[in-house]
């Protein structure tokens, strides 16, 4: 029988974002190693890699998660892992969670030059923040694509793309205020009428 030895991951526990946000204990994700086994850190990795992309394609996003977590734990140093993560708690409703994870890959591309992953990252992040409702920072992310884009026009990201979720929000800005101002007249004149009748 071959002993084992079982690595844990960072991800112990996760953030649930609903209607409302709430911890969620979730088992830590694991990697089995067997001891005297050739198999490689780069192959473990792909391993994992290959196996969140297979149960995400299935679905089946807990376990996709996991896989992810897995990777992201064995290649800290890469973008990748964190965006894939990222992406299958965005899928899976853990938006905050998300949104962290685009965070951390943001930072990682950064740090190794790594513009396609960068640009993934801040487009995911925008658009997790818009279905969190944080439309301000969603459009500040927007902002930073703009000009990312501008800056690599050869890359990923076209600014065009990032120009229209900026000229959304907008409206969708506009349209509040406009609506704020509205209702706020209706009630000064429902004051000033109850006023009127008063003796």
């Amino acid at each position: 029988m071959r002993a084992a030895r079982v690595l844990s991951s960072l991800f112990a526990f996760t953030l649930v974002a609903g209607f409302g946000t709430r911890a969620h204990a979730q088992a830590p994700a694991q990697v089995v190693v067997r001891e005297g086994s050739s198999t490689t850190l780069d192959e473990r990795y792909d391993e994992e890699r290959k196996r969140g992309f297979e149960l995400a394609a299935r679905g089946d996003l807990n376990d996709a998660e996991r896989a992810f977590g897995n990777a992201a734990s064995l290649k800290k140093s890469l973008p990748e892992p964190r965006y894939l993560l990222g992406e299958v708690r965005r899928r899976n409703g853990k938006l905050a969670d998300a949104a962290a994870d685009f965070k951390a890959a943001m930072s990682l591309a950064a740090t190794g030059k790594q513009k396609e992953f960068y640009a993934k990252a801040l487009a995911a992040l925008a658009v997790t923040f818009e279905r969190m409702g944080e439309l301000q920072q969603a459009r500040d992310m927007w902002i930073k694509a703009v000009k990312f884009a501008d800056d690599n026009p050869t890359g990923p990201l076209t600014a065009d793309v990032a120009r229209s979720r900026v000229q959304a929000i907008d409206l969708v800005f506009e349209r509040e205020h406009v609506y704020i101002n509205v209702r706020q007249r209706i009630q000064d004149r429902e004051r000033i009428a109850e006023a009127a009748k008063a003796p």
